[in-house]
């Protein structure tokens, strides 16, 4: 999962570079990249923040368990 991240962080990096460095993007679709690049983060963190807790989850338990 981690590899799979890099990997579209580094595309959508590349994406932003090079709508910045063009003088012939249109406005609406630099929009759409930043847009795009704002719910891959979204997505990001709840899966982050589901992994989160379901490690805490698993981790109380086994203690209760012992």
């Amino acid at each position: 999962m981690e590899t799979e991240l890099a990997t579209v962080r580094n595309q959508m990096n590349t994406l932003l570079v090079y709508n910045a460095l063009r003088k012939d993007v249109p406005e609406h679709f630099a929009a759409m990249t930043v847009n795009l690049v704002h719910a891959f983060i979204n997505e990001v963190l709840i899966y982050l923040n589901i992994y989160w807790c379901l490690s805490f989850y698993n981790y109380k338990h086994s203690k209760s368990l012992t």
